[in-house]
């Protein structure tokens, strides 16, 4: 978080957690930051082990160290739908800004299996001083 404050000092960014985004399926955004050109939506993700971003599928599947595999919901497309809500409700206040997407990732020493990606993923450096 002490970063992520000496960025907003000096660039003019608002730093929002867990925004909850009004819609027929109400979404959460876990951080959200608008900067003077630009809205950056970041899904984070607690997750240990290995990942494997299924595109075909549409799914990320995580292998635990004891081997468990488990399968969660493509983070792209938690994504995909918070910028499409945020566009549309910005179109309605007749507000144009760009809006951008990540993936961050809590851990540094996670393995990460992506084929091509639409959204940037990034890990651990950014989330460790939210």
């Amino acid at each position: 978080m002490k970063e992520l404050q000496q960025i907003a000092l000096l660039n003019d960014c608002h730093i929002f957690h867990n925004v909850i985004f009004p819609s027929v399926l109400p979404r959460q955004i876990d951080i959200l930051l608008i900067v003077p050109n630009a809205i950056i939506l970041l899904e984070i993700k607690n997750i240990l082990g290995t990942v494997h971003f299924k595109n075909g599928l549409r799914q990320l599947t995580r292998t635990s160290k004891s081997g468990e595999i488990r399968v969660f919901t493509h983070p792209e497309i938690q994504l995909e739908q918070y910028i499409r809500g945020m566009k549309y409700f910005l179109d309605t206040q007749h507000v144009s800004i760009s809006i951008y997407g990540a993936v961050v990732f809590l851990f540094k020493n996670l393995n990460i299996h992506r084929e091509d990606g639409r959204l940037p993923i990034f890990m651990a450096f950014l989330y460790q001083y939210i």
